[in-house]
Protein backbone atom coordinates (compact mmCIF):
# COMPACT_ATOMS: atom_id res chain seq x y z
CA UNK A 1 0.00 0.00 0.00
CA UNK A 2 1.28 3.09 -1.16
CA UNK A 3 0.50 7.21 0.44
CA UNK A 4 0.78 9.79 -1.43
CA UNK A 5 0.04 13.42 -0.31
CA UNK A 6 -0.82 16.21 -2.56
CA UNK A 7 -2.13 19.89 -2.32
CA UNK A 8 -4.09 21.62 -5.19
CA UNK A 9 -4.29 24.98 -3.54
CA UNK A 10 -2.91 27.29 -6.31
CA UNK A 11 -2.54 30.29 -3.71
CA UNK A 12 0.74 30.56 -1.78
CA UNK A 13 1.28 28.25 0.68
CA UNK A 14 0.73 28.58 4.42
CA UNK A 15 1.66 26.56 7.20
CA UNK A 16 -1.74 25.63 8.30
CA UNK A 17 -2.78 24.67 4.41
CA UNK A 18 -0.23 21.92 4.68
CA UNK A 19 -1.55 18.39 4.85
CA UNK A 20 0.97 15.37 6.10
CA UNK A 21 -0.52 12.08 6.03
CA UNK A 22 0.11 11.03 9.74
CA UNK A 23 -0.86 7.29 9.46
CA UNK A 24 -1.87 4.46 7.07
CA UNK A 25 -3.65 1.96 8.57
CA UNK A 26 -4.06 -1.77 7.17
CA UNK A 27 -5.14 -4.75 8.39
CA UNK A 28 -6.46 -8.23 6.48
CA UNK A 29 -10.47 -8.10 6.95
CA UNK A 30 -10.41 -4.91 8.21
CA UNK A 31 -11.02 -1.21 6.72
CA UNK A 32 -7.94 1.08 5.38
CA UNK A 33 -7.72 4.53 8.15
CA UNK A 34 -6.16 7.49 6.58
CA UNK A 35 -5.19 9.76 9.27
CA UNK A 36 -3.92 13.35 7.92
CA UNK A 37 -3.29 17.03 9.48
CA UNK A 38 -5.76 19.83 8.09
CA UNK A 39 -7.23 22.98 8.90
CA UNK A 40 -9.92 23.91 10.38
CA UNK A 41 -12.65 24.74 7.55
CA UNK A 42 -10.74 23.56 4.46
CA UNK A 43 -12.09 21.22 2.95
CA UNK A 44 -10.11 17.61 1.53
CA UNK A 45 -10.35 14.72 -1.44
CA UNK A 46 -9.37 11.45 -1.02
CA UNK A 47 -8.67 10.02 -3.91
CA UNK A 48 -7.65 6.02 -4.63
CA UNK A 49 -6.81 3.77 -7.79
CA UNK A 50 -5.64 -0.47 -7.70
CA UNK A 51 -3.10 0.36 -10.58
CA UNK A 52 -0.40 2.40 -10.02
CA UNK A 53 0.35 2.48 -13.80
CA UNK A 54 -3.06 4.33 -14.37
CA UNK A 55 -3.04 7.75 -14.53
CA UNK A 56 -6.48 8.61 -13.13
CA UNK A 57 -7.66 8.87 -9.83
CA UNK A 58 -10.83 8.18 -8.54
CA UNK A 59 -13.24 10.11 -5.68
CA UNK A 60 -13.54 7.79 -2.59
CA UNK A 61 -16.79 9.23 -1.28
CA UNK A 62 -17.44 13.40 -1.22
CA UNK A 63 -15.44 16.18 -0.01
CA UNK A 64 -14.59 16.25 3.62
CA UNK A 65 -14.51 19.52 6.00
CA UNK A 66 -12.04 19.94 8.52
CA UNK A 67 -13.75 20.61 12.39
CA UNK A 68 -10.11 19.96 13.63
CA UNK A 69 -6.51 19.87 12.98
CA UNK A 70 -6.20 16.09 11.91
CA UNK A 71 -8.99 14.00 10.29
CA UNK A 72 -9.21 10.17 9.30
CA UNK A 73 -11.23 8.50 6.54
CA UNK A 74 -11.88 4.58 6.48
CA UNK A 75 -12.08 2.95 3.30
CA UNK A 76 -14.58 -0.20 4.40
CA UNK A 77 -13.11 -2.57 1.24
CA UNK A 78 -9.89 -1.38 0.35
CA UNK A 79 -9.49 -4.53 -2.03
CA UNK A 80 -6.07 -6.31 -1.72
CA UNK A 81 -4.11 -3.36 -3.39
CA UNK A 82 -4.77 0.02 -3.40
CA UNK A 83 -3.02 3.51 -3.43
CA UNK A 84 -4.36 6.72 -1.59
CA UNK A 85 -3.93 10.34 -1.92
CA UNK A 86 -5.57 13.13 -0.32
CA UNK A 87 -6.14 16.35 -1.89
CA UNK A 88 -6.58 20.06 -0.57
CA UNK A 89 -9.71 21.57 -1.82
CA UNK A 90 -9.55 24.99 -3.12
CA UNK A 91 -12.28 26.94 -0.40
Amino acid sequence: MKCHTTQSDNGSAKDESLLRILRLTSFPDNPVVLLWTTAPGRRYQVECKDDAGTPAWTPCGGPITAQATQLSWLDPEPGPRRFYRVLLINP
